[in-house]
């Protein structure tokens, strides 16, 4: 399992990677799944898991950051956050 952090609306890492990137860098391991942390917001991420969801290969993660204090002030619940991810979910990703 592989998971990286999307830190501002560009998509990038703080490496400045983008998910396409992340994806290559890592693709001669044997994954069960590559994803994201949703530090932007979890509906924010909608294009990034989307294009990992076409590009990846594998399963596609998508976890909470509300216990983990990357940004200060994180409001979302963890019912939004699976109302989201089941969005995702009915979309095919």
């Amino acid at each position: 399992m592989v998971s990286g952090t999307i830190t501002d609306a560009s998509g990038r890492t703080l490496d400045r990677s983008d998910p396409g990137s992340i994806l290559i860098s890592v693709s001669h391991f044997p994954m069960f799944s590559v994803g994201l942390n949703c530090a932007l917001g979890a509906e924010q991420l909608r294009p990034f898991v989307e294009e990992l969801s076409a590009k990846a290969g594998t399963y596609v993660l998508l976890t909470q950051t509300q216990d983990y204090p990357i940004n200060s002030g994180y409001d979302q619940s963890a019912e939004f956050m699976l109302s989201v991810a089941e969005d995702f979910m009915k979309e095919g990703w």
